[in-house]
């Protein structure tokens, strides 16, 4: 069980190795405004749309249109090692008369298209060992250049302490993250009951299940990646849940400076349903409010030094199909 935690963790934890996306396109440590684990699905299929709302300061309007396609197969097992290929595509389609503070018009597509393999490793200590090495494009002109390529790097390592706890080590490097540079992960993993999941350190997290039908979640990594949950199982296979994300992702726009960087930043409210069904179909549908919604370029940590639009908050709803294991 200790192991299959940390698996789950490290996974949801990929995204965040991969230019924020592809989760961190949809959302923080699971997917946007849809309450399943993705890590846990080999395949799926989401959507999100926002009307047009009002651009602060500016005579236009902004709607976004958002699609994924994730893919994940095993390439093969080495003694005791397993690989895992995976490939995602994420397309956000923006309509808008808008422009950027240096006077560019804004970007009608932003992609993040990834290619990566990851390998689990389990000593015969009881340690496991989870890299990733992702490579790919954010942009909205995808490998139109050597800039707009980026190399995700990702390495953790779960060590077992005690009869139910682990510490968890490693390193995150994503060029196109909020944090240009790598990231140490030391977190300490509580596991007092069958009730209690704390995650002390970075990543942090907190799992509390008090009985089977309830369950609450929260988790968050720098800088801005929160993500929180209650899911009520109303019957084993229909669930029903509701929670805050503040999420961020990050692209490189062509013909910028490699040091610019194009960051969305939003937070949002949701609440939505999750369909289960025999045949390893999950079909998941939400909607909610965003608000804090702010594009930013610029240089430095999470672009804060850079210029920035703000779009006014406004609705909007969400859809996942996903194959699970």
């Amino acid at each position: 069980m200790r192991t299959a935690l940390f698996i789950f963790t490290c996974f949801a934890l990929v995204p965040l190795a991969s230019a924020q996306g592809p989760m961190g396109g949809m959302g923080a440590m699971g997917p946007p405004g849809v309450g399943g684990k993705g890590s846990r699905d080999p395949f799926s299929v989401e959507f999100r749309f926002m009307p047009s709302q009002g651009v602060r300061g500016q005579n236009a309007s902004l709607s976004l249109n958002q699609q994924q396609i994730t893919g994940a197969v095993p390439l093969g097992k080495w003694g005791d090692t397993l690989f895992l290929g995976r490939a995602s595509i994420l397309h956000m389609g923006l309509d808008t008369e808008a422009v950027l503070p240096r006077g560019a018009a804004f970007p009608n597509d932003l992609w993040n298209v990834n290619l990566g393999v990851s390998t689990i490793h389990k000593f015969e200590g009881g340690s496991t060992f989870i890299g990733s090495l992702n490579f790919g494009s954010a942009s909205d002109k995808p490998f139109d250049g050597v800039d707009e390529l980026n190399v995700n790097v990702m390495a953790l390592l779960n060590v077992p302490w005690g009869d139910r706890d682990s510490w968890m080590l490693g390193v995150i490097y994503s060029p196109l993250g909020q944090v240009p540079f790598p990231i140490p992960i030391v977190s300490y993993r509580w596991v007092p009951n069958d009730e209690w999941s704390v995650n002390l350190g970075l990543p942090l997290a907190v799992s509390y299940r008090p009985c089977e039908e309830w369950s609450f979640d929260a988790s968050y990594m720098i800088l801005t990646q929160i993500r929180t949950r209650a899911t009520w199982c109303f019957t084993p296979s229909m669930q029903l849940y509701g929670g805050f994300e503040w999420t961020n992702q990050g692209f490189h726009l062509a013909g910028q400076p490699i040091d610019d960087r194009f960051f969305y930043d939003e937070k949002r409210l949701l609440v939505g349903s999750k369909l289960v069904t025999g045949l390893g179909l999950n079909l998941d549908v939400s909607a909610g409010y965003a608000w804090d919604r702010t594009f930013r370029e610029g240089e430095g940590i999470g672009a804060i030094r850079g210029d920035r639009v703000d779009i006014r908050p406004g609705p909007f709803v969400a859809a996942r199909l996903a194959v699970s294991w």
